[in-house]
């Protein structure tokens, strides 16, 4: 088994942060806006009918963001055992 340094090891863990910080914060950032889009869309007034164009796009928007953040989390967690392996096979040879 390989022994991973220190430095190494911290220095991969910074660009899983800074890959999850991105992830995270793209994927948000599209809730964020598909949730007031959705509050929008329903905030028209007492006996009113909603504003279908902000729902639906208030919808998509968020379902958007929820799997951006979902498919960053898989990635990530994926590309953690990839590199595992990669390092194993690396120092079997």
């Amino acid at each position: 088994m390989t022994r991973v340094s220190a430095v190494e090891g911290i220095a991969y863990g910074y660009r899983m942060m800074a890959y999850y910080l991105v992830v995270i914060l793209a994927g948000q950032a599209a809730l964020g806006a598909g949730a007031w889009l959705i509050g929008t869309g329903l905030d028209t007034g007492f006996g009113r009918a909603p504003e279908w164009d902000l729902l639906v796009a208030g919808v998509v928007a968020a379902l958007f963001g929820l799997l951006t953040v979902l498919a960053g989390g898989f990635g990530a967690g994926y590309k953690l055992i990839a590199d595992g392996v990669a390092r194993g096979e690396r120092a079997a040879r």
